[in-house]
């Protein structure tokens, strides 16, 4: 789906407005209107993980052309309740059949990542996910301010940030992520 260069930055407007105070705005601000459009290399990985079934790359992303792209570290301790917090936040919104969220975990193993995550919650893992061990995925994405990764960012079928942060964050990040999906909130089951 295409937006109107001008829509974009009606939404960009929204989405800044509904960052961390913490930020400088004026800095968030640049940077994420630097990062929306720019593509995210994910050339280093071969296969996603739901449960414990692997799915090639190929397959995961003709089933899924809308992804939020979740970055997550061993031993980080935000990390862990943000992994609890993305499974219960995207309950709560209506998204597409063509929509996902892959969780790119700095780590070895997803059983210690996941049994740490359970001290905060327990969830139905029912999203994907893929170690990277070897941070391979930072690495390739230098060029895109930490920031804008730590806050998660939605990627098109042509892997470019279409949106940057939580669908679930508030009501404008969700109107925010219905747009830019497609999602018809006024038809339910519709997408425009």
């Amino acid at each position: 789906m295409k937006i109107a260069t001008g829509k974009l930055v009606a939404l960009l407007g929204v989405l800044i407005l509904s960052v961390s105070c913490r930020d400088n705005q004026a800095v968030l601000k640049g940077y994420i209107q630097d990062a929306i459009n720019r593509e995210i290399s994910l050339y280093m990985f071969e296969n996603v993980y739901n449960e414990e079934k692997a799915y090639s790359w190929n397959d995961f992303r003709q089933n899924y052309s809308n992804i939020s792209i979740v970055y997550l570290q061993e031993g980080c301790a935000p990390c862990y309740p943000k992994f609890i917090e993305w499974h219960k936040g995207m309950e709560q919104v209506s998204a597409p059949d063509n929509y996902t969220v892959l969780f790119i975990i700095n780590a070895r193993h997803y059983e210690n990542f996941v049994r740490n995550a359970n001290t905060y919650g327990v969830v139905d893992e029912r999203y994907f996910h893929v170690m990277d061990p070897d941070n391979q995925f930072m690495m390739a994405n230098f060029s895109i301010p930490r920031s804008i990764i730590d806050r998660s960012i939605l990627i098109d079928k042509d892997n470019r940030i279409r949106m940057v942060g939580e669908p679930f964050a508030n009501a404008d990040m969700t109107k925010v992520f219905h747009i830019v999906t497609g999602v018809d909130t006024q038809h339910s089951g519709r997408y425009k």
